[in-house]
């Protein structure tokens, strides 16, 4: 395969992938795991989260985020930075994905209650920073979507607010 697409490009094979753009790849026999541990870790270096305190769940039930109840930050510069660099974590953190985009909604005006929310998020980050998406070889070549909405569930502007699933076999790639 290296060798056919060498003799149409000029490419030099570095050998078995073990870290490309903050994804670290482990091998482990006929399965691959995606991470992104040392990314979660620099961030929190970054943010000086390095201490705090791990939780179960990237957000909570019982509170709902507004876009208009709570103190605007004053400098929301840190929301934002943290915010985008938490969207960067979905491609191999997709229990954080609805948490994540939740948070995205609000970048225009973030709000103390906002921040509070990437501050619960970073602490489930804490303790789940090995958690990542594998990938076993397989013979079943199905592919499987599961599909959900809240209707009108957004209480600011009465959206929908939709999630999916994507399995190819038994690996779940979106």
């Amino acid at each position: 395969m290296v060798s056919s697409l060498h003799s149409q490009f000029a490419i030099k094979d570095l050998g078995i992938l073990n870290y490309f753009l903050g994804v670290e790849v482990s091998w482990q026999g006929s399965s691959l795991h995606l991470s992104q541990t040392k990314y979660i870790q620099n961030l929190f270096n970054r943010v000086g989260f390095t201490d705090c305190k791990p939780i179960a769940t990237p957000m909570t039930t019982s509170h709902t985020l507004f876009a208009f109840k709570g103190s605007l930050l004053a400098d929301p510069s840190q929301y934002h930075s943290i915010v985008e660099a938490c969207q960067y974590c979905t491609i191999t953190r997709l229990d954080t994905s609805f948490s994540i985009n939740k948070l995205c909604q609000f970048m225009q005006s973030p709000t103390d209650l906002h921040w509070q929310a990437v501050k619960r998020l970073l602490h489930y980050l804490k303790g789940t920073t090995s958690f990542g998406l594998s990938f076993h070889s397989s013979l079943d070549l199905q592919l499987t979507t599961y599909a959900n909405a809240d209707w009108a569930g957004c209480p600011d502007d009465r959206r929908s607010t939709s999630g999916h699933c994507i399995f190819f076999g038994s690996n779940l790639v979106s």
